[in-house]
């Protein structure tokens, strides 16, 4: 598709599109944009099981403990959910290489469709992308689908490009769509690999935004509820709050970028012509 897309806040602008393509592609990312903040991360984080009284752990899974509690520690033993974040592959490491935030945040949806696909939770449909098709049909693909299943609060939405194909506006990827309500019933198992996998491809995209912009406030705090989520390896976690809270957590820091880089182009603060030379 001809022209190029930036982001601005919360509205996707377009240049060198049509009208119609800019409709669609705005009612893509309301559509995505709904699905992710039905839990945000500290939804998530609110509803982990708390021991305030007192107690001991009834399960191995993440717990929400105030300051001052103290906890024993269990007799040691060797397991990989119990390490930190830091453990957490950079999936897809790009060092030295240029950064495609478009390339990370598809691998992120995919590694979330992977483990929903894995864990046994049947899609409602899936859209490939087609050669030559516009963004706008694409999405009006997507509107037929999305009725029959309940619409978008029925529907968690996934779209990408495969990791290792064609890449971007290539027809190598689809849009799929997975019952929610499966989701909320499917617990994420210990020492999942997939889960894992989709915690490294979101740490790999929030360490490309970090190496872009720095560690903002935005991006320490999704760092931080990345930490918190990951701190297990999400087992425990049912599948809809685990993808919906890895998709929310990165939302700020993708919209602060993008605000800055249409600053950068619409002679913002941070335009070329505005922003002093640097010693």
């Amino acid at each position: 598709m001809a022209g190029s897309i930036r982001e601005a806040g919360e509205t996707r602008v377009t240049e060198g599109i049509t009208p119609e393509g800019t409709r669609a592609l705005n009612e893509s990312a309301r559509i995505q944009d709904e699905s992710a903040s039905r839990n945000a991360p500290q939804r998530i984080i609110d509803s982990i099981p708390k021991l305030h009284a007192g107690g001991t752990v009834p399960a191995d899974g993440a717990y929400n403990l105030q300051a001052g509690e103290k906890v024993e520690a269990a007799p040691a033993q060797p397991d990989a959910s119990t390490r930190d974040d830091s453990n957490l592959s950079d999936d897809e490491s790009t060092s030295g290489a240029p950064v495609s935030l478009q390339k990370a945040y598809s691998l992120l949806n995919e590694r979330i469709c992977q483990l929903f696909d894995a864990s046994g939770v049947r899609r409602n449909f899936s859209i490939p992308y087609l050669k030559n098709q516009s963004t706008a049909d694409h999405v009006a693909s997507l509107s037929q689908q999305l009725p029959k299943f309940g619409g978008v609060t029925k529907t968690f939405i996934s779209t990408f490009h495969h990791a290792g194909g064609k890449g971007w506006h290539s027809e190598d990827g689809s849009t799929t769509g997975h019952p929610i309500e499966s989701l909320k019933k499917t617990i994420i198992t210990k020492d999942n690999p997939d889960a894992i996998a989709a915690l490294s491809a979101a740490k790999s995209f929030l360490n490309k935004i970090s190496g872009l912009i720095g560690d903002t406030k935005s991006v320490q705090t999704a760092k931080s509820q990345l930490a918190m989520v990951g701190k297990q390896k999400g087992a425990g976690m049912d599948l809809m709050d685990f993808g919906s809270a890895l998709i929310a957590l990165v939302t700020e820091p993708l919209g602060e970028i993008a605000r800055m880089h249409s600053d950068s182009k619409s002679h913002g603060p941070n335009h070329a012509k505005l922003t002093g030379p640097r010693s």
